[in-house]
């Protein structure tokens, strides 16, 4: 439920009781400051250490060193089975204080005294953070937002290694850098198999409609894109997806169709599998239907099994 502004308020007064006992960074009395992607400057008196994050923002923060206390966004699926998003994120290590779009728990949110609030952005949308309360909850703890969308996933990891880094992480540590060599030798597996020309299409699907991904829109597409996959684009614009009714099942032709399987946006592939308009589309037929991780955390260490996973299904692809 949607944690009202006078809740808010009370909480505040909980902030002022207890932030004599926030720690404070490494840096002692430094004053720390990062620019985000809105332009605003987040600040603060020392560099942040209580940190809460959206959940994927968490886990690419979480693979460079950063452990938040609190996360927020969606991270169980219905069988309790952990949500792609999460990445390496210790669950039983951190707090929420919100899963579903819309219920911010703001009082569970003040009572981990944070001292930062990182979110992505897709446009000017910090992602699942409240509208209404957002100015009073920056006067609390400094938001700092980074915009996914219209991005390559590359650029969106270096955007997260750039945050880690100015909040204290080690991003030479050996362990980084191991990550990122195998996200470019996985860069070099993509490309080699994408020459064989297999397009790929990208879609969430529902009972009622079929979404098909703008590759321009999504940050991992756009990657795929660099890499030399030829990402089937739909022609309504620029928006996040195309939406189509099943009647309409078959109108990007497509070699290969990736599913999203996120337990939020897309039914189970049983009930996709049985729609009989989806039966339709050359891929399906040919048995070339595959996973698509979408919002996978950018990092180094959750991209590169995404795309050994795509350079696998186009390797074993036949052109239909």
């Amino acid at each position: 439920m949607s944690t009202t502004r006078r809740a808010f308020l009370g909480g505040m007064g909980l902030l002022a009781l207890t932030a004599c006992d926030v720690p404070r960074g490494a840096a002692g009395g430094t004053a720390w400051e990062f620019t985000d992607d809105r332009g605003k400057k987040a600040g603060r008196p020392a560099r942040p250490q209580r940190v809460v994050a959206q959940i994927t923002a968490a886990a690419a923060l979480w693979d460079l060193g950063i452990r938040p206390v609190g996360v927020f966004g969606p991270q169980k699926r219905p069988d309790g089975s952990a949500e792609s998003m999460i990445g390496n994120v210790d669950l039983s290590t951190t707090q929420s204080v919100g899963i579903t779009y819309g219920e911010f728990n703001v009082d569970k949110f003040l009572s981990l005294r944070p001292d930062l609030l990182v979110t992505v952005m897709y446009g000017e949308e910090l992602w699942y953070v409240p509208k209404e309360p957002t100015p009073t909850i920056e006067s609390v703890a400094p938001i700092v937002g980074l915009r996914l969308n219209g991005r390559s996933a590359r650029a969106n990891i270096e955007s997260f290694v750039k945050l880690a880094e100015a909040l204290g992480a080690d991003v030479k540590a050996p362990a980084v850098v191991q990550a990122k060599a195998e996200f470019d030798r996985a860069t070099e597996e993509l490309t080699a198999k994408a020459k064989s020309g297999v397009k790929a299409l990208f879609v969430s699907a529902t009972k009622d409609k079929l979404y098909i991904a703008t590759p321009e829109y999504h940050g991992d597409l756009k990657l795929f894109q660099e890499l030399g996959v030829d990402v089937v684009a739909p022609n309504a614009g620029k928006d996040a997806f195309e939406t189509l009714s099943w009647e309409q099942a078959d109108r990007y032709q497509a070699d290969v169709v990736l599913v999203d399987n996120r337990a939020a946006t897309s039914i189970p592939r049983a009930e996709l599998n049985a729609i009989p308009t989806w039966s339709r589309h050359p891929a399906v037929k040919a048995g070339q239907v595959f996973d698509w991780a979408a919002e996978t955390p950018n990092s180094y260490n959750r991209m590169a099994p995404v795309l050994r996973s795509l350079a696998e299904a186009l390797g074993k692809a036949r052109r239909v």
